[in-house]
């Protein structure tokens, strides 16, 4: 049958350029997004971050949802990278911060967000140590 195909270009390498995900509702499945912050510029630095100060690359999404109501994201990284994942409402300011997860016994993270609808959350896939690489996103509606 017909078909619609949306593509997206965006890099997530700056909060000018984030990539969109679109978070549905139909019977909770689950998004998922495969990233790689290698080649990112460091933009930002979560409060839960282990290495502020140090260079750490990362990758900025755009979280919208079909109807609004709680997400769950969880980061599962690839190649020993350590993720921190962080979500801002703003995404050029640090405050306020909606979540900050830097399991320090885990190399994954993951973030719980309320009240998610059509004005985006910007989360932020971020690592400690300087470290780069990919990882596995997964939103749970």
């Amino acid at each position: 049958g017909d078909f619609t195909l949306h593509l997206d270009l965006s890099t997530g390498d700056s909060c000018s350029d984030p990539v969109p995900i679109l978070v549905g509702d139909q019977n909770g499945l689950t998004e998922h997004a495969l990233g790689s912050t290698t080649g990112k510029t460091d933009d930002a630095v979560g409060s839960c971050s282990s290495s502020i100060g140090s260079v750490n690359p990362d990758v900025v999404y755009a979280v919208t949802r079909m109807a609004t109501g709680t997400v769950t994201e969880n980061t599962t990284a690839m190649n020993g990278l350590n993720s921190v994942t962080f979500a801002r409402s703003t995404c050029t300011s640090a405050s306020p911060e909606l979540g900050c997860s830097n399991p320090l016994t885990s190399n994954n993270s993951n973030v719980t967000l309320s009240n998610v609808g059509s004005t985006p959350v910007y989360l932020f896939v971020d690592s400690s140590g300087g470290q780069a690489g990919g990882y596995n996103l997964s939103f749970h509606p």
